[in-house]
């Protein structure tokens, strides 16, 4: 059965709002560090510069934890509560998907293949393959991500992974995109339903228009990667978060927040994590 979210969101209003949250890696204890980053310190920073903002539901795009760690998701379960939205999960890389359901769902965070509200299908696609830091959909994936899009009963439809489907421009980051990225693409381009796709993993914002499609990536709740490096290399911009409108005629309108301030520096030095 489909969750509903609420259906009549568009009743008393043209657009639904949602919040994407995306890369928090918790670790266990609220003392550790990321690349010199605490990361509970930032997501919690995070969600506390999100409550200042009017959403309607949120997506968290994957890696949740650095440690596959119990803790690491009953911190994010804690933190996600302060926010008192419905909040779709999906797996990233650093995912431990049975600790994840077992300690991160309940009664609001879903994890579930697809979600509508408010007149908008929102299909939550695992990316991740268990084996390497890269995704892939793969055939089966895939097959059941065009049955649920094409027997979906809402009038638009919008896609999260935590795999970029399309290459940033950094060399290093770019092994470890969405292996069939392009074929990925190239079904969405025979679904007119589809306006969107947005995902997470890659630390940085993009935003690009692929046909009828708006493709978007989101900056992580931690550390940011560097644009346009070859090799690995960190950012000084700051955590961040990003707003989905998505309309009545099927359009979208985003933008990406970013904390204030120079709270959250990784280690310059850094040479991967």
């Amino acid at each position: 059965m489909i969750p509903i979210i609420d259906d009549n969101l568009l009743a008393n209003s043209d657009r639904v709002t949602l919040l994407q949250l995306t890369d928090p890696h918790l670790f266990d204890q609220p003392s550790k560090t990321l690349l010199g980053v605490n990361t509970w310190d930032s997501f919690n920073a995070v969600i506390d510069a999100a409550l200042s903002h009017t959403f309607d539901a949120v997506v968290l795009s994957g890696d949740v934890s650095q440690d596959y760690s119990s803790q690491s998701y009953r911190a994010c379960a804690d933190a996600l509560a302060r926010l008192n939205k419905p909040t779709m999960v999906l797996p990233g890389n650093h995912d431990e998907l049975v600790k994840l359901r077992e300690h991160l769902v309940g009664s609001n965070v879903f994890h579930s293949e697809v979600v509508n509200i408010g007149g908008w299908g929102l299909h939550m696609l695992d990316s991740t393959t268990g084996e390497s830091p890269g995704g892939r959909l793969g055939s089966s994936r895939t097959r059941r991500m065009l049955d649920n899009i094409q027997s979906s009963t809402q009038d638009w439809q919008m896609l999260f992974l935590h795999h970029n489907p399309v290459k940033t421009g950094s060399a290093w980051l770019d092994n470890h995109w969405l292996a069939d990225g392009q074929e990925f693409l190239a079904e969405l381009e025979k679904q007119p339903k589809v306006r969107g796709v947005a995902w997470g993993h890659v630390h940085q914002e993009m935003d690009l228009a692929h046909q009828h499609i708006r493709l978007m990536a989101s900056p992580a709740c931690c550390i940011q990667f560097l644009p346009n490096s070859q090799t690995f290399a960190l950012d000084t911009l700051q955590p961040g978060f990003r707003l989905l409108h998505l309309y009545r005629d099927g359009s979208i309108e985003t933008q990406v927040y970013r904390l204030p301030g120079q709270a959250f520096i990784a280690d310059p030095d850094a040479q991967g994590y």
